[in-house]
């Protein structure tokens, strides 16, 4: 395998790629519809009109145009135009039913923003009787958090269920303390069909209560998670499958193994709909950008924060930087010696909060990022 990079800060993935661009975050369009462009002339289909590439894409495009059917484009950018763009290049490369597998679906991340609004808005008109938040801190991060605590306000039954006494927690009126996943039995299923189990590792440290023991409670029902969880399995896993005969053998088994698996169904490939980037082809306007631009990303040991109460992980070194336990800003060697900026000054970002520099090289010019 081949791994081009397009990034915006120096990323994991990005100092192991065979090929790294460094392009500001604006320059992110230009370059899909240029590579989009010259995909789609070689396979005698129209494109867009579009500024011209800060990089040259000669090299990937040979590349891409040789191993059709056997590539992949990804973008982390959240954004339906540019990912349309980027599944109109997979399609047009022939990736769609190669390397997209289309019979299994992802269901993680499947949080709606839209109808995280509309919750906000019933709740700040009181119309919303009894809100029930398990192991989620709006408060601290949703983009709109004081309109979320006014909302709470109007609400009439509020409960927390919860590791933590977070943000959140601590406007709730009722807080129901949940136990960390190393001491709950529990079940998902990540993928379509693909069924995982988690078992306790050790016994209940503090005087906590699993949440699906109190949804049980709640809804009236004289069952523990772990036998209500086992009754699920044997009323609808445990048939689809004929490698053990009893329930129990199956239940260990699959304990043993960690993952329970059936047979994916047979999906058609979807065709790609040209209509919907033709009928927005003004939303992909690219052109250059002046200024200094700012790029965020999540650190690897507390992500978005939440993990900030564990020192262990403060202390645990970048591994691109080394950095430990403080945010800083991150600058291209470059731009800093211009702008007679040199490393550990604090500078003030957007009038918002001050940071320390850090040279990092690999930081695209014109950029800065912070974690």
């Amino acid at each position: 395998s081949k791994h081009y990079q397009f990034e915006s800060y120096m990323s994991i993935t990005g100092s192991n790629a065979d090929v790294r661009f460094a392009i500001k975050p604006s320059d992110e369009l230009t370059i899909l519809l240029n590579l989009y462009n010259k995909i789609a002339a070689k396979s005698g289909m129209p494109g867009y009109a579009a500024a011209e590439s800060p990089v040259d894409l000669d090299g990937l495009v040979d590349d891409l145009m040789h191993h059709q059917s056997r590539s992949l484009i990804v973008s982390g950018t959240n954004d339906v135009y540019i990912q349309a763009l980027v599944n109109g290049i997979n399609f047009l490369l022939a990736n769609l039913g190669g390397t997209f597998n289309f019979e299994r679906t992802l269901k993680t991340r499947l949080g709606c923003d839209q109808k995280f609004e509309s919750l906000v808005e019933e709740m700040q008109k009181g119309t919303v009787g009894a809100l029930l938040m398990y192991n989620v801190n709006p408060v601290y991060d949703h983009y709109d958090a004081e309109g979320f605590k006014a909302g709470l306000e109007k609400t009439g039954l509020t409960v927390a269920i919860s590791e933590y006494n977070d943000e959140t927690t601590k406007l709730a009126q009722y807080i129901c303390p949940d136990h960390n996943f190393l001491e709950s039995w529990n079940d998902s299923e990540a993928y379509t069909r693909m069924y995982t189990l988690a078992q306790p590792a050790i016994r209940p440290l503090f005087d906590t209560r699993q949440a699906g023991d109190s949804f049980l409670k709640w809804a009236g029902m004289d069952a523990d998670y772990h036998a209500y969880t086992q009754k699920y399995w044997e009323n609808y896993l445990f048939p689809a499958q004929d490698k053990y005969s009893t329930f129990g053998e199956f239940w260990n088994h699959t304990l043993q193994d960690g993952v329970y698996e059936l047979e994916a169904e047979v999906k058609e490939c979807p065709m790609y709909d040209f209509e919907f980037l033709e009928s927005n082809s003004d939303k992909l306007k690219s052109g250059p950008h002046e200024g200094l631009e700012l790029v965020l990303y999540q650190k690897i040991g507390i992500g978005t924060g939440r993990m900030a109460n564990n020192p262990w992980l403060q202390e645990l070194p970048d591994p691109i930087s080394k950095a430990v336990w403080d945010n800083y800003v991150a600058i291209s060697p470059k731009y800093a010696r211009e702008n007679g900026v040199t490393q550990e000054d604090v500078v003030r970002v957007n009038d918002a909060f001050e940071l320390p520099v850090l040279y990092q090289p690999g930081q695209p010019y014109g950029t800065v990022s912070i974690a």
